[in-house]
């Protein structure tokens, strides 16, 4: 039964209960869920592909073994760019348009890695991979905003899960693809891959979803440095993501080239953790085999020495978690200063 204010009849009746509620957004069902889970773990996976990989792009293009780590550099280079200046976009512009172009222009990206008939051309085009991965980012901002609010947590949870399995699962995909066809053929696959996911996105993403701001983007990307330096939660994480994503990708690309090297010969060899500092060629290779480049080897004791500082990177970004609840802890029993009028009249 609805009541009406009787003093005022240009009000609109309202039930008895209450104010009416905001309509409830329709949520995300399984399957566009499942795409936006399956297009992060992919958009993440071309990142990542690389590593397995290296040996092989070196013999392609005849690409020195301590420079042919520039191929992951370069990729999580782009990586870095996207997450400054294209994410911030997530807010700003319509987010259908945004998925479905870093989606396609992702898969023309690869299409050209496939095709790079030089380390240059090859280079640029890793660049642009990296730099379009980022789509990932938007897809879990989107899905919060799209799922119900009891919801919610699944939804960011599956898919920021697909991200997960995205990264795991890279390495262990090219290796396969690559030993039925050569390395050119991952990139051959995920372009095509990602193709598929853009028209799937087409399907499932629905037809108007509202900017989330109507600031100008000079002013969103003035304000991402001010958070930075007023947040110190947000300094500390970001430290804490730093040191564990440097030793992540320092195992994953050091790893390959002495495994590689270590399948052509009865030998044991030793990794090219050293290969590229100043000197290296004044250092004897006891173990070398004559088939491998000199360069793939280097001092016991070299390598012990960088192995170092892969295990303090790894001790750190284990000791900043402690860290991080610390901090959390101490802001969350911070004492707020109580709010004082202004003494203007």
């Amino acid at each position: 039964m609805k009541t009406c204010d009787t003093l005022s009849q240009s009000r609109p009746c309202q039930p008895a209960d209450g104010p009416r509620q905001a309509p409830e957004t329709s949520g995300l069902s399984r399957l566009t869920l499942l795409v936006f889970a399956v297009t992060c773990g992919s958009s993440v996976a071309n990142i990542y592909y690389a590593q397995p990989l290296l040996d092989a792009i070196a013999a392609t293009f005849a690409i020195h073994p301590a420079a042919v780590g520039l191929v992951v550099t370069l990729t999580q280079v782009g990586y870095a760019v996207g997450l400054l200046f294209l994410v911030p976009l997530g807010d700003l512009l319509d987010r259908r348009k945004l998925v479905i172009g870093q989606t396609l222009l992702s898969a023309l990206a690869l299409a050209v890695v496939a095709g790079a008939p030089n380390a240059l051309t090859l280079f640029g085009a890793m660049i642009v991979v990296g730099l379009l991965a980022v789509v990932l980012q938007v897809l879990v901002a989107l899905s919060a905003t799209l799922a119900r609010p009891e919801e919610r947590g699944a939804a960011v949870g599956l898919v920021t899960g697909g991200v997960v399995i995205g990264i795991l699962a890279a390495r262990f995909v090219a290796g396969i693809l690559a030993d039925v066809g050569g390395w050119r053929i991952v990139y051959l696959v995920s372009a095509g891959f990602m193709l598929l996911l853009g028209a799937l996105l087409m399907r499932v993403l629905p037809r108007t979803i509202p900017v989330a701001s109507a600031e100008r983007y000079g002013s969103v990307l003035k304000s991402m440095p001010l958070i930075f330096l007023n947040e110190p939660v947000l300094r500390l994480r970001a430290g804490l993501a730093f040191l564990i994503f440097a030793s992540f990708s320092t195992l994953w690309t050091a790893m390959v080239l002495p495994l590689s090297a270590a399948l052509r010969s009865a030998r044991p060899v030793y990794p090219l953790c050293c290969s590229a500092s100043p000197g290296w060629q004044s250092h004897s290779c006891r173990t070398r085999s004559r088939s491998l480049p000199s360069v793939w080897c280097c001092s016991i004791s070299r390598c012990r020495r960088c192995t170092s500082r892969t295990k303090a990177l790894s001790l750190l970004a284990g000791l900043m978690p402690a860290a991080a609840s610390s901090a959390d802890t101490w802001s969350s029993t911070r004492p707020v200063a109580p709010w004082a009028p202004s003494s203007r009249r």
